[in-house]
């Protein structure tokens, strides 16, 4: 197979499966084997598209391909660099609300992708509204961060002065909210317990899940539909309870859901009436989205730092730093008008 057609290959497969792309050079050769090249074609296949790998198969393969191949090798990069910035960090747009839109955990109204991307708490989000709600929609995929919104929820606090950092005239809700133990046996089920990133090799690494099926999947969305019955809402003046069930009367619509493919899905329509604004009389608000801290460092995993060289004994440390820490950020949004 000419090496043109492989290079082919690799973009297309890339496109589809919405991956990265690992570039490679061929020093002393034309042609890959066939081997070679499935093996390649299968590892790009698997990378998330932030990852970019390039693999050079001896130290001067760059300098002894063709031009062609660097051609090529430019043209992926460019269009991986586009993929990479295709979503700001912070929705910039206001958005109507879709017509038909559902709180059901399913995203497919919202036209198929999300307004933005925040590194800080490592998730997919849009904000729309309509003239009585103010939606939030959010796709996470990573799974120590979705162990993490299941244990702290995800806070979305709004403010009613359009100021950022601006805590005093807040009105904020966070969902869900469950206890510890009912999120493992979640996480079990959907096949989302990750190794924990950055703990060293010889540290435990809680792994043990179940193979990802559609039956798996949905018992770990009937048992967060059984334990995940509680919204926090905070500074809501008509709103006397810090806790209403998700079958409450007051209009607050929130799910989450886990999606086949092992991304989790939540869903939250809030009246613009417990903010106390309308569409017609406040032009921007000003928002913060926030992954609290869990607050029980040490508590259920720790490992100790020994020296490289002597293996001596350190300090301890806490295995679920991740979880015990807070991520947030502020950004503006300007309600959209029919």
């Amino acid at each position: 197979m000419p090496l043109i057609l492989r290079f082919v290959i690799v973009l297309q497969n890339a496109q589809l499966m919405g991956c990265g792309f690992s570039f490679f050079g061929i020093a002393d050769h034309n042609f890959l084997s066939d081997q070679m090249f499935l093996r390649i074609l299968h590892y790009s296949s698997t990378q998330p598209f932030h990852n970019m790998m390039i693999h050079f198969f001896s130290p001067n393969a760059f300098f002894n391909v063709r031009p062609l191949l660097i051609a090529c090798v430019c043209v992926l990069f460019s269009v991986q660099i586009s993929f990479a910035q295709k979503l700001p960090q912070v929705q910039v747009d206001a958005m109507l609300a879709p017509a038909k839109i559902k709180i059901d955990g399913n995203t497919a109204e919202w036209g198929g992708k999300m307004q933005a991307h925040n590194r800080t708490v490592d998730f997919a989000y849009s904000l729309a509204n309509d003239d009585e709600y103010l939606y939030l929609a959010v796709e996470a995929t990573q799974p120590r961060v979705i162990e993490k919104i299941l244990l702290v929820g995800v806070q979305l606090t709004v403010n009613t002065t359009g100021v950022k950092g601006d805590t005093a005239n807040t009105v904020a809700v966070s969902y869900p909210n469950m206890s510890y133990k009912y999120v493992r046996g979640i996480l079990f089920n959907s096949g989302n317990k990750a190794n924990i990133a950055g703990l060293p090799a010889h540290a435990p690494h809680p792994t043990t899940l179940l193979t990802r099926t559609d039956s798996t999947v949905d018992r770990a969305n009937k048992a967060f539909g059984s334990y995940a019955k509680d919204i926090k809402v905070i500074g809501a003046k008509k709103i006397s309870d810090t806790l209403i069930s998700i079958y409450n009367d007051v209009q607050i619509k929130a799910v989450g859901r886990f999606q086949n493919s092992g991304k989790y899905v939540y869903e939250l329509a809030f009246p613009l009436k417990h903010v106390g604004i309308s569409v017609a009389q406040v032009r921007k608000i000003a928002y913060n989205i926030k992954l609290n801290d869990w607050g029980n460092a040490f508590c259920c995993l720790t490992y100790v730092e020994r020296d490289p060289i002597t293996k001596a004994r350190g300090e301890e440390r806490d295995g679920d730093a991740d979880l015990n820490s807070t991520t947030q950020f502020w950004g503006e949004y300007s309600l959209a008008r029919k």
